[in-house]
């Protein structure tokens, strides 16, 4: 089952191709990580979701229906897009009101929710007075307001401090356990990693990779420390089993181009006692993104000399 379903989504603006061919699936009570850099594609695919875009040719369904066909769209589906729509003279209490009234939701869920994403002490501060954090944390209010089942949300960490990035971290996945569905957008890819449980790849508007994120991130380790009783002994072990490894002036074991289960299967299998074991070189998803996309990341310019200054003027 699918509460979330592109199917050969491409969308064209002027003849310039900002969704191609692109098809993937969200499962129910997942936390789904859509990942890209800027220009990849995602906030067109959610603005086609959410019927604000219409597709050149494909499909994007919400519960196997496009969203406009939806009975009760709002109760579906709470969003945060990059407009709110806030007044930006009223304050963060009334401009919930306004949403609260507007979505059928009763107004106690008002404070509710201001407490909820930590805006109690400015409710009564002006929106025009947020900073951009606290405006990520109202608009994520108002699309809490009608209690969706499912949250779609385009960069919602953007302008959040570490603190605010982990509170987030943590109410996603209150909303997961819950039974909630989320699909978030982000090209920070260091912070929604530890966030996320499955990820679709975007890059130019294509489909690079849908998986899990620990099956994306799943490789042998560039060398496994094991600290063991014999580690002479144990290095034998190895080499007879297939698996390259050699014994350190520490008298640690480093082992090569395996995984730790296989190491710690074969370790148990033959009870050999394991200390300690640590995986050094492990991909992160910035590693295996820019391995998919084969982008390297910018050089950054020489800080000397200025521009425009030859080296004998200095």
């Amino acid at each position: 089952m699918t509460v979330i379903e592109v199917d050969r989504l491409t969308k064209r603006f002027r003849g310039q191709v900002a969704v191609d061919d692109l098809s993937f699936a969200v499962a129910p009570g997942s936390i789904t990580g859509l990942l890209g850099p800027n220009g990849a594609g995602k906030t067109t695919t959610l603005r086609t979701l959410l019927g604000l875009v219409n597709a050149t040719s494909g499909s994007a369904l919400i519960e196997g229906r496009p969203y406009r066909d939806l009975e009760k769209p709002l109760a579906a589906v709470g969003a945060v897009l990059e407009n709110s729509g806030f007044y930006p003279g009223r304050t963060g209490r009334d401009n919930l009101r306004v949403v609260a009234r507007s979505v059928g939701a009763p107004e106690s869920r008002v404070d509710e929710l201001l407490e909820r994403v930590d805006l109690t002490e400015a409710r009564n501060k002006r929106y025009l007075a947020y900073s951009l954090g606290m405006r990520q944390r109202l608009a994520l209010a108002a699309a809490l307001l009608p209690a969706p089942r499912i949250l779609i949300l385009d960069e919602p960490a953007n302008g959040l401090d570490p603190q605010g990035i982990r509170w987030l971290r943590e109410l996603l996945r209150s909303f997961a356990s819950d039974g909630g569905t989320v699909l978030i957008s982000s090209h920070v890819l260091a912070e929604i990693s530890q966030t996320v449980e499955d990820v679709i790849v975007l890059s130019r508007g294509r489909l690079l990779a849908q998986a899990p994120l620990e099956e994306l991130l799943a490789g042998p380790a560039a060398a496994i420390k094991i600290r063991t009783k014999d580690a002479r002994s144990f290095v034998e072990l190895l080499s007879a089993n297939g698996i390259r490894a050699e014994v350190g002036t520490d008298e640690r074991v480093t082992v090569f181009d395996t995984v730790a289960e296989t190491v710690g299967d074969l370790a148990a299998a033959h009870a050999v006692p394991i200390y300690e074991m640590a995986a050094e070189g492990v991909a992160s998803l910035e590693d295996v993104f820019l391995k998919l996309t084969g982008e390297l990341p910018p050089q950054p310019p020489p800080i000397w000399p200025p521009p425009n200054v030859s080296s004998k003027d200095s």
